[in-house]
């Protein structure tokens, strides 16, 4: 009997992907869920199930009831507010239910969900981090961000001072200088223990909505020392990603997210990340060792593009 796997939030980008991974090793069966009923990510599974989004007081519970109901084996969120509401609750399912899941510990969550605090928690471990600006900048452009959030929403950069005096008020923002570089993403996995397992460097060439559209391999950024910082500092585990932008030959790490990649992450897979053979092995209890998986260091490329499904929807959905 196969066993059984779900993906949350398998309408986006990364549910869509980690369900065809999965699903084309024909080991398992599966399961997908999502608070929209209208979704691509049916598609791409065995079965679909309706949740309340993750920020409804409901929505433990119901995903208890579907673990449950369907004997899940493995579970994999995917959507940030999702997986920080895991890590909340994790105490809660485990104690339910019996299925497997790697999330990064509440307490992470907690130092990273606010930019502010991450930027000085970064500061504080010697992580390079462009420069949080407080008060009337000396000089523009400047750099805004949402001090809550993910995905780049609400960036944006203010070119003048009247721009700024238009936001300066503003409560839910926070200002840091810009920085002229290339822009990279560190995809990663850590074991349970919070040991860092793989990496991966990537260029960030063209984004749609803040997830990679175009993105090439940079094996050439060492990277690993930084890594090896925020290691000692922090407490990861599962899938997650680190943003910097590299000027003057040093990284400044502008973003944590504890999630995986939304755009890039099949170019790390495709060269050597093993992502779906590598998280049910941590899930099932082994111990995996640094270097036991290795990228091949190419310069490969890949390129996002959409693809249409058509459904006959003339009984409704």
């Amino acid at each position: 009997m196969k066993k059984r796997i779900l993906i949350g939030s398998n309408g986006g980008l990364t549910g869509i992907y980690l369900a065809r991974r999965f699903g084309n090793t024909g080991k398992y069966e599966i399961y997908g869920t999502d608070s929209n009923t209208i979704t691509a990510g049916r598609f791409f599974v065995d079965k679909q199930v309706t949740i309340s989004g993750a920020d409804d007081d409901s929505f433990t519970d119901e995903l208890i009831y579907i673990l449950k109901k369907n004997d899940i084996d493995y579970y994999f969120p995917t959507h940030s507010k999702e997986i920080k509401r895991i890590s909340r609750d994790s105490d809660k399912i485990c104690k339910e239910v019996n299925t497997k899941f790697i999330v990064s510990p509440i307490e992470t969550f907690e130092k990273v969900e606010s930019k502010e605090s991450a930027y000085y928690s970064l500061s504080k471990s010697g992580i390079p981090t462009p420069y949080m600006i407080a008060g009337m900048p000396e000089k523009f452009p400047v750099f805004m961000k949402n001090k809550i959030g993910s995905g780049g929403g609400g960036s944006r950069i203010l070119k003048t001072e009247r721009e700024y005096e238009a936001y300066k008020d503003n409560s839910d923002v926070c200002f840091f200088e810009v920085m002229n570089g290339k822009e990279y993403t560190i995809d990663c996995i850590f074991d349970c223990s919070g040991k860092l397992l793989i990496y991966n460097s990537r260029e960030r060439i063209k984004t749609i909505g803040g997830a990679v559209s175009i993105t090439e391999n940079a094996p050439e950024l060492d990277i690993l020392p930084y890594l090896r910082k925020l290691e000692e500092n922090w407490i990861f585990k599962g899938c997650v990603n680190f943003q910097c932008i590299v000027s003057a030959g040093i990284p400044y790490f502008t973003d944590i997210n504890l999630r995986y990649a939304s755009g890039g992450l099949p170019l790390s897979v495709n060269s050597g990340m093993k992502i779906e053979e590598i998280l049910i092995r941590l899930l099932d209890g082994e111990k995996i060792k640094w270097g036991e998986y290795t990228m091949d260091k190419q310069h490969r490329q890949m390129y996002r593009y959409f693809e249409e499904i058509y459904a006959d929807n003339s009984a409704g959905f």
